[in-house]
């Protein structure tokens, strides 16, 4: 049970982070890439 609430969070996590990106121009993109990695 824990894991899956683990997992799901991430998967919310991870939906907003691209909603956000989804939104960003490509130069934005690339800039928030950079960062990430």
């Amino acid at each position: 049970m824990e894991i899956k609430e683990v997992i799901n969070r991430q998967i919310s996590e991870a939906r907003e982070v691209y909603l956000t990106f989804k939104h960003l121009s490509e130069e934005e993109q690339e800039l928030f890439l950079a960062i990430s990695l």
